[in-house]
């Protein structure tokens, strides 16, 4: 997987490029039909198999599934894809690169979905957008090394206040972007953090794309 060749992984590409769908389509899905009531995450049944048929849909994109406001943290491969589907799923989306040529590039490509989509650096002040948001989506990945943490825990209890998140670990198998990050499973993929929010952390999202 860590095999590049001018500066890409060429192997990791497609499995992050459907990683990033997939955690648009998996974002939808759960703020549709997952609830919490006080400590307990409630799950419609067979839910591994309607998580399997959703990523049957790949690459098209699944209808009345719109997961709303959507942060994006990263916008390599899978961190694009992510945007692009949530998008293509109605969703309002802000996208957070710290690289400028590769926002150039993101904000050229997607010049077409207009004041749904903002784009920030590192150096912007996108605070109230991560407030607001209904998912958070981490796709920040080092090749080879931990993925990087995008948020403190006090920002992440700061920004949770508001607004509890869902928040989709695309990293978590390289220890996650968020704090206090754990692996899950397709059988119970879903766990509450400290702050109220929910977690997806599977490690091997692709795995259900036959």
């Amino acid at each position: 997987e860590a095999v590049e060749k001018q500066g890409r992984t060429i192997f990791l590409e497609p499995m992050s490029e459907i990683a990033g769908a997939l955690a648009a389509y998996y974002a939808g899905f759960f703020k549709h039909y997952v609830r919490v009531e006080g400590e307990r995450i409630l799950y419609p049944p067979r839910l591994p198999e309607k998580l399997g048929e959703l990523a049957g849909f790949f690459p098209e994109v699944p209808e009345h599934l719109n997961p709303g406001k959507v942060v994006v943290f990263g916008g390599g491969t899978a961190g694009r894809k992510a945007a692009e589907i949530s998008l293509k799923m109605g969703a309002e989306v802000d996208l957070i690169e710290k690289k400028k040529e590769r926002r150039e590039f993101l904000g050229r490509e997607f010049k077409s979905f207009g004041p749904h989509l903002r784009i920030w650096g590192l150096e912007d002040c996108f605070q109230e957008r991560l407030k607001e948001a209904d998912v958070w989506i981490g796709c920040v990945h080092v090749v080879g090394e931990k993925a990087p943490s995008v948020l403190s825990e006090k920002e992440l209890k700061d920004f949770s206040q508001s607004r509890p998140k869902l928040m989709m670990d695309v990293a978590i198998d390289q220890g996650g972007n968020f704090p206090g990050a754990h692996s899950t499973s397709y059988e119970d993929p879903l766990y509450l953090d400290p702050f109220g929010n929910l977690r997806f952390g599977v490690t091997n999202i692709p795995s259900l794309c036959g």
